[in-house]
């Protein structure tokens, strides 16, 4: 469950990055 949030968050901030 951790692992998916973590996965969730970085997601998130390499698609603000663009």
């Amino acid at each position: 469950m951790l692992n998916s949030t973590v996965a969730d968050v970085a997601q998130s901030l390499l698609e603000q990055l663009e």
